[in-house]
C-alpha cells in the first residue's frame, strides 16, 4: 500500500477469507462428531436403564420379560405386553450377544435372572448389547452379568 490509502488488498482479503473458512470447516466437523458422540452415549445409558427395568420388571410381576432386539430397535415385553420399545437413530445400529453367540433376544425369569440357555457349571459368558455409531465408529457394550443379573455398560 501507499501512502494515503486505507483498507487491505483483494489478495489479502482472499487470503483471510480462505483461512476462516477452513477454519469454520474444522470447527463444524468437530461439533458433528461431538454431537454423534453425545448421541451415542445418551443411547448407551437409556438401553442400559430400559434393560434393567426390564430385569426389575420381572421381580416384581413375578413373571417373564423378554428383550428382543433388531439391527435398530428394542422392545421389552412380559406376556404379550409391552413394557418399552425404542427405536434408534439411523446412525446406531444394535446387535445381541447371548452365551457368547449371536442372538435376537434375551430373558429375565420372575426372580430377575437371566434364563441361560446351558447350564449354570461354569458359568457361561454373560449376555451382551452392544451399540455401535456409524459416524464416529465407536461401540459401547451393555453387560447382564449370567449369575446375577447386574446390567452395566462400558
Amino acid at each position: 500500500m501507499t501512502k494515503g490509502e486505507h483498507g487491505y488488498s483483494i489478495l489479502e482479503l482472499a487470503i483471510a477469507l480462505a483461512i476462516v473458512g477452513i477454519l469454520l470447516t474444522v470447527c463444524v466437523f468437530s461439533i458433528r462428531s461431538a454431537l454423534a458422540q453425545e448421541q451415542l452415549d445418551d443411547w448407551v445409558r437409556a438401553v442400559t436403564y430400559d434393560i434393567e427395568s426390564g430385569r426389575q420388571a420381572a421381580e416384581t410381576r413375578r413373571t417373564t420379560v423378554t428383550v428382543a432386539l433388531t439391527a435398530t430397535s428394542y422392545t421389552i415385553t412380559t406376556g404379550g405386553i409391552t413394557l418399552r420399545r425404542q427405536s434408534l437413530p439411523s446412525d446406531i445400529s444394535l446387535s445381541g450377544s447371548c452365551g457368547g453367540t449371536a442372538c435376537a433376544s434375551f430373558s429375565f425369569d420372575r426372580r430377575g435372572l437371566p434364563i441361560l440357555s446351558q447350564s449354570p457349571s461354569p458359568p457361561p459368558p454373560p449376555d451382551t448389547v452392544t451399540l455401535t455409531s456409524a459416524s464416529t465408529g465407536r461401540s459401547y457394550v451393555v453387560t447382564i452379568q449370567s449369575l446375577t443379573g447386574r446390567v452395566s455398560y462400558q
